[in-house]
């Protein structure tokens, strides 16, 4: 199925037209929460697809918004099994993740990516935004939604060694 299939089946299905719609109208939801892997609780991170639909009920009716307006959207946790490949070095056979310091950096960065996001409609960002943070225990200090890391990530593989 290409984009254009994909469109018409969006279309032509009830239960999607009006995000079909959205979609052709570029109405796209907003970021109203985007929280870094420490901020979220773990219960949060860790619910399944119907804990995630209460969740996105709650903080609708915490905001007083509808229910299709609200989407939470939370990531696996990071995670990468190949690291735990062993590999031969010097004809001993050691594990990937003790041998390069590569694979820990791989880990930091996959971390450091992890994004947790409330979404919904521009005009109740806001409240959607607080709503969210109230509900699920988001730990946020300052912006809702923030584009900078504060810590930054001037780093080089040394420090992983």
């Amino acid at each position: 199925m290409d984009d254009a299939e994909l469109q018409v089946s969006l279309r032509t299905c009830p239960e999607t037209e009006a995000a079909a719609a959205r979609l052709d109208e570029r109405r796209l939801h907003k970021r109203a929460v985007w929280a870094e892997v420490e901020d979220v609780p773990a219960a949060v991170r860790e619910a399944d697809h119907d804990r995630i639909r209460e969740y996105e009920r709650a903080v609708a009716d915490r905001a007083d918004v509808p229910p299709e307006h609200v989407a939470v959207d939370c990531p696996p946790q990071p995670s990468m099994r190949e690291s735990s490949s062993r590999v031969v070095v010097n004809g001993e056979v050691r594990r990937l993740d003790r041998q390069s310091p590569l694979v820990s950096a791989l880990r930091t960065a996959q971390v450091n990516q992890w994004r947790f996001g409330v979404y919904c409609p521009a005009g109740s960002a806001d409240a959607v935004g607080r709503a969210a943070v109230a509900e699920l225990g988001l730990d946020i200090d300052g912006a809702l939604v923030s584009e900078v890391r504060g810590d930054g990530l001037a780093t080089t593989l040394d420090e992983f060694g």
